[in-house]
């Protein structure tokens, strides 16, 4: 999200300097010529409120006024500006409209204004979205990316029909065109609303002459799981290869739905009407802290004693239980698709499935290759001090990635460049590089195609010197390469690794859904499920990106070429910094073997490991 004030001399008409304002972020997407979008707008999953419904102050924060009450933003410019929420000479990350003041289509119509939400209205809290089953979101997804904001409900609960586009795009039927976002605007559109088809079928009901009532039956008091998955089915799978559907998980197969662990939180019946949902734990993401562990059950509140009795027979001992989640063994594999791999090099976000292939939408990240499995990833969470979860061993969504960024002068932490930024300087340097894609197979039909990506060690150089040199890289501050858990800049004309502080390049989301039936579990056909050289303590996640798509041979190996992620990734027992000699104890079939002729299997195995 762009910075809440930008200067007016860094902020040209490209708007380099800023990243998506939350004008933008809540309605930039793509149509397909049918009622769902190739790429939803952010505020398409968002139901309201919140951001989308109300202005940040100068510091980031929720602007509060002197009564105590939230600031929309659709509140008059003016207003705004006596308030000290937005300053003239400023361009405000909330308001601007980046991409209509970037525009030069011929056809756009209305002079823009100061607050554009003042003309399109905010998304406010929408209890439609989850407590109306025949909520139609494929409209709602399409009045918000014309940036009808405000009618965005009417659409989607079926109340009318909408009339007149803020934005209009080009053309509903781009197929694979990269000109997706092209349209024109008209800020004296003015939308309206027919109500006669909400009456026609009877969302609506008139009393009197001037009143419009929702009809009662149009609502449900408990949503089931499909209203919950209209949202978070895209989004976690993505993270985490997240599926809800029959013979995925054991809860899904006895007819649980998602409320039924995850309710209300809160003590009383105020508390709860806040509408705040309980949720368990995620290992990445800030997203309401607060609400960690409230109202959101684990597998003790159910099965408590019950889970230690059935397993002490089968381990010999509390200790797999003690450092080991139920999770790890219980999700031994997944069926659906997981965003693997993210190759940001060329400034463009391109993705790799879990299944080798890579999409080309939004909507792509659903499909898989026919029976298609993959293992989540085992790695010990280990908090620094007091975190949200026990430390234990857990499976993850293991994802890797590969980034630029700059260190500011004087600061040991890396700040990553804004993607527009950097794909600037690709493209003005893309027809000298020595290798300026790499191969890739498209979800859509699985035919060959290139992506754009940084990886030869002279092209990296070369971006390096680039970014140096942009307007956007701060004085002082050195461009970065962030490549297999390093940073690389520039000694000379030789690339050197260099100790910085956030040279993030895994992040892996926790897995806590899709338990499979006891007799899949690991550890159901022995030890070796996971104490073997193919068991689950050697799944592998790949730490190189850019060393893995550049050597990988697809013709030959496939597009997982399982030699190059070898080459370019660790294990889970490397990962969790054993020795070699350890390692290959662990792994051992005869001595695991032998000393579970000797007796409890598990202490005989610690001890050996001490």
């Amino acid at each position: 999200m762009a910075a809440k004030n930008n200067d007016a001399d860094t902020a040209t008409i490209a708007k380099a300097g800023m990243d998506r304002t939350t004008f933008d972020w809540i309605g930039k997407g793509a149509l397909n010529p049918g009622t769902l979008l190739k790429v939803p707008p952010c505020g398409a999953c968002h139901p309201g409120s919140g951001s989308t419904e109300y202005i940040r102050d100068v510091d980031g924060t929720a602007a509060i006024d002197e009564d105590g009450n939230y600031v929309r933003l659709d509140t008059e410019f003016d207003e705004l500006v006596a308030l000290g929420l937005v300053s003239e000479s400023m361009f405000d990350g909330d308001l601007f409209p980046m991409m209509a003041v970037a525009s030069t289509n011929e056809n756009n119509s209305g002079d823009i204004p100061e607050n554009p939400f003042e003309v399109t209205g905010v998304l406010e809290g929408d209890c439609l979205l989850c407590h109306m089953p025949s909520y139609n979101f494929g409209a709602r997804f399409k009045q918000i990316s014309y940036r009808n904001y405000q009618w965005a409900a009417v659409a989607g609960a079926n109340l009318g029909s909408v009339s007149g586009k803020i934005f209009d795009y080009t053309s509903e039927d781009y197929n694979n065109s990269n000109d997706w976002a092209s349209g024109e605007w008209h800020w004296d559109a003015d939308p309206g609303v027919n109500y006669a088809p909400g009456i026609d079928n009877g969302n609506i009901v008139v009393k009197g002459e001037d009143e419009l009532w929702l009809k009662g039956r149009i609502f449900v008091s408990s949503p089931d799981s499909a209203a919950c998955l209209r949202c978070h089915s895209g989004a976690d799978s993505k993270k985490r290869g997240f599926g809800w559907a029959a013979g995925k998980d054991v809860h899904f197969d006895q007819g649980m739905d998602c409320i039924d662990c995850h309710g209300l939180a809160g003590d009383t019946d105020a508390e709860r009407m806040e509408h705040n949902i309980g949720k368990g734990y995620a290992r990445l993401g800030s997203v309401r802290n607060d609400l960690d562990g409230t109202n959101a059950y684990d597998c003790d509140d159910c099965h408590g004693d019950y889970i230690l009795d059935q397993h002490s027979d089968v381990f010999g001992g509390p200790m797999h239980l003690d450092n080991i989640a139920c999770q790890t063994c219980h999700i031994p594999y997944k069926v659906d698709n997981m965003g693997y791999l993210i190759d940001m090099s060329s400034g463009n976000q391109v993705w790799m499935l879990r299944d080798g292939t890579t999409p080309r939408w939004a909507g792509d990240f659903g499909a898989i290759k026919e029976g298609f499995v993959w293992s989540p990833f085992i790695k010990k969470y280990d908090p620094d001090g007091a975190g949200p979860m026990p430390e234990k061993y857990y499976p993850y969504g293991a994802k890797s990635s590969t980034w630029f960024g700059y260190v500011p002068a004087g600061k040991n932490t890396i700040q990553p460049y804004i993607l527009k930024n950097v794909k600037a300087v690709y493209d003005a340097l893309k027809s000298g590089m020595n290798a300026p894609s790499v191969p890739v197979d498209l979800v859509v039909d699985g035919t060959g195609y290139s992506k754009p990506n940084v990886s030869d060690p002279e092209d990296v150089a070369a971006m390096l010197t680039g970014l140096a040199a942009n307007p956007q890289t701060p004085a002082g501050a050195v461009p970065v390469f962030v490549s297999e858990e390093a940073a690389y800049k520039l000694d000379g004309d030789a690339l050197v690794s260099a100790p910085y502080e956030n040279a993030e390049t895994d992040h892996n989301f926790s897995i806590f859904h899709n338990i499979r039936p006891a007799d899949e579990a690991l550890g159901a056909n022995g030890c070796t499920d996971c104490h073997s050289a193919d068991g689950a303590l050697v799944n592998t996640q790949i730490t190189n990106v850019s060393g893995f798509l550049s050597s990988r041979d697809i013709e030959a190996n496939g597009v997982l070429d399982e030699a190059a992620v070898e080459a370019n990734g660790e294990t889970m027992l490397e990962f969790a910094g054993f020795s070699e000699e350890d390692q290959a104890i662990m792994l051992d079939k005869e001595q695991l073997e032998v000393m579970g002729e000797s007796g409890s299997t598990s202490e005989c195995f610690i001890e050996a490991l001490m």
